[in-house]
């Protein structure tokens, strides 16, 4: 096969891991793979590109949102596939601001969105919710979680003290003060045993809890994991939040952690409650959680290790490449049938 990606933006996580990470398995196949970048392009660059596609079997359209006249070529040219992992039918959570005629959840969005999805011969999403929503219009759509790397198991152990944490971009920073109280609360009671981390490109000043803050850098962030026990997810329980494809928790899970998280969307697909961490639906369960860990501090190690099992056996990169690769060829093998 000849297939294309085109990608949004490379300095975006979201491409980095639905598109860059599974670069090298494609390598590895008989199949030829080409990218490109659609984000900044004007129409006339983009038209450009999509006049050639007719030599590709596959035309891999990852979450940007083309014009119905652009996706219209490109389905008459070619197969094409659709991989989004946002509620992009949505009002992003953290803005409080009408919507540009482009961002998710404006009219204009959700009138492409429903039109690429019609169109699609397939669709990957990203989260349970995405799914369900999707396959309203399109029956052959695919869960397709966010994956990451296997890297080496290495247990779980805390030592004096217990070290929650939460990692993310500064938008989300929001997300924490839906905890705010149950933080504050498990510091008073459990002084002594427990520390609240949060690694960000910037920290929240009007937290009322104590938040030990370390600037995002890539090789910090390594440490960083390494050095939590438990990692924390609270959302808001929104159609933006829910169609998150809780990639926080498949980080936790990749570095073998514990976890609290709400129970909002695709959260729930990761933390299995009582197995590898919590699930809470309020302030106060949240504090049930806290509470648990540090009156049974072995739950730190035991969940940390079913927490990676499950990500293996769910969040790998390989074993969602494999759900790729054949979802695609029995596509073109359909689509060849069809027309002989």
């Amino acid at each position: 096969m000849k297939i294309i990606y085109f990608h949004i933006d490379s300095k975006q996580a979201s491409y980095k891991y639905r598109v860059a990470q599974f670069i090298p398995f494609w390598q590895k196949t008989e199949h030829t793979v080409d990218y490109q970048q659609v984000v900044g392009l004007n129409f006339f660059q983009k038209w450009k590109i999509a006049n050639k596609i007719k030599n590709y079997d596959i035309v891999i359209l990852q979450k940007k949102l083309l014009s119905q006249f652009l996706i219209r070529n490109i389905f008459k040219k070619s197969n094409l596939v659709f991989d989004f992992d946002d509620a992009l039918f949505a009002k992003e959570s953290y803005k409080q601001n009408s919507h540009k005629s482009v961002d998710p959840g404006s009219r204009t969005s959700i009138k492409r969105l429903n039109y690429i999805l019609l169109k699609s011969k397939l669709v990957f999403a990203g989260s349970p919710f995405l799914y369900d929503y999707a396959k309203k219009i399109n029956q052959n759509t695919i869960l397709l979680p966010t994956s990451l790397n296997s890297i080496p198991f290495y247990p779980n152990i805390f030592d004096t003290k217990i070290r929650f944490g939460w990692l993310g971009n500064e938008f989300n920073l929001f997300y924490l003060k839906l905890i705010d109280g149950a933080v504050s609360q498990i510091q008073k009671k459990f002084e002594d045993k427990v520390e609240f981390h949060l690694m960000s490109s910037k920290s929240d000043e009007s937290l009322s809890a104590n938040w030990i803050f370390s600037k995002w850098d890539r090789e910090s962030e390594k440490n960083w994991l390494s050095m939590i026990n438990v990692g924390l997810m609270p959302l808001s329980d929104d159609e933006w939040s829910k169609g998150k494809c809780a990639f926080k928790l498949i980080q936790y899970s990749q570095n073998a952690k514990s976890l609290i998280a709400s129970n909002v969307g695709a959260n729930n697909t990761v933390v299995q409650d009582g197995k590898t961490g919590f699930l809470a639906s309020n302030e106060n369960e949240w504090f049930q959680a806290f509470e648990k860990y540090v009156e049974n501090p072995k739950l730190i190690t035991e969940f940390g290790i079913n927490s990676y099992q499950h990500f293996l056996q769910n969040f790998e990169t390989e074993r969602n490449f494999k759900k790729i690769l054949k979802s695609i060829e029995i596509l073109v093998q359909t689509e060849e049938r069809n027309i002989n």
